[in-house]
């Protein structure tokens, strides 16, 4: 059995899926989590490539390095699946499918995006006072990343 076979065989298997193709964010920032959490305002409304576990789930949406670091909120651009290799977005989609019976489960997939970074909360005037929003659920994300592509998506236990 050729090397590719077997390379596809066991992609299949895991449930790793990644795009062939050049992207259409090819020049893309490629940024860690860790710099994009640590340095906001450096990354603020840049199109950045970066990796993580993408988990949603009820009230969540998010991206994170680990399982008790900080979190990015996720929201996913309607141009996403366009921009998405078609075997990358049938994988991201089972891997994030809702079985009945499991509406307040989360579920994760390990991936690589593209998105616009959000890095400063918004600001709004209000009787005088300048008050801070943050993103995401309750505004509770200090923290935004709008998915424009997904390159890769695989299994993840969290």
């Amino acid at each position: 059995m050729n090397r590719s076979l077997i390379v596809l065989a066991i992609s299949s298997v895991l449930g790793c899926v990644s795009a062939s193709g050049p992207s259409a964010y090819s020049d893309a920032l490629v940024v860690d989590f860790s710099s994009l959490v640590d340095s906001p305002a450096t990354y603020d409304q840049e199109i950045v490539r970066v990796r993580g576990t993408y988990t949603v789930g009820f009230e969540a949406s998010v991206l994170r390095e680990t399982e008790r670091g900080p979190q990015i909120w996720v929201e996913l651009d309607s141009t996403y699946p366009k921009s998405t290799d078609p075997k990358v977005l049938r994988a991201f989609r089972k891997l994030l499918h809702r079985r009945e019976g499991s509406e307040f489960l989360d579920r994760s997939a390990r991936v690589v995006v593209v998105g616009r970074f959000h890095g400063v909360k918004p600001t709004v005037e209000f009787r005088g006072r300048t008050l801070t929003n943050g993103f995401g659920h309750l505004n509770a994300y200090d923290f935004k990343l709008t998915v424009l592509a997904v390159e890769v998506a695989k299994w993840s236990p969290w």
